[in-house]
């Protein structure tokens, strides 16, 4: 279900057609919210969606357990930290032989092919690279196609 109902200051009602609709604005500084009602209207075969905002009562104080904005953003900034330092000490983004070895056998058949005519007629291939680096590699190509035709 998108975002958390830790959000959500009731009451009850609210709340529950909150969490039905999987979503909700509480507004600011005034005691309400507004939760969407989706359905398909219109005649057999020319049906659209309509949304109707429903205007409820909330509480006007968020629950005790929301964190601040600069709490949020502190734990957040904190979790990112965390979450890099992990991720660089298991050097998950290093690609490894198996990767180096296809990158390289790939790269010989592109610098083969360059400029040869390639799939079906009117297809030559244009341009071509890969590179490979500590962290991850890659490749890009460009197709061109003679006057008139295409890929099919």
């Amino acid at each position: 279900m998108p975002g958390h109902p830790l959000g959500l200051s009731g009451p009850p009602d609210f709340n529950a057609r909150a969490l039905e609709a999987e979503e909700a604005v509480v507004a600011s500084g005034v005691p309400y919210g507004l939760v969407p009602e989706v359905s398909e209207v219109g005649p057999e075969g020319d049906l659209h969606v309509e949304v109707v905002w429903r205007v409820l009562p909330v509480r006007e104080a968020p629950p005790a357990d929301v964190p601040s904005l600069s709490e949020a953003e502190r734990e957040l900034a904190e979790a990112l930290r965390d979450a890099t330092a992990v991720l660089s000490r298991l050097d998950v983004a290093g690609s490894g032989p198996v990767a180096e070895a296809a990158v390289d056998a790939y790269r010989a058949r592109a610098e083969g092919a360059a400029g040869a005519r390639c799939w079906r007629p009117g297809i030559r291939r244009g341009r071509c690279g890969c590179w490979s680096w500590r962290s991850g590699w890659g490749c890009w190509s460009r197709w061109r196609t003679d006057p008139g035709t295409g890929v099919r």
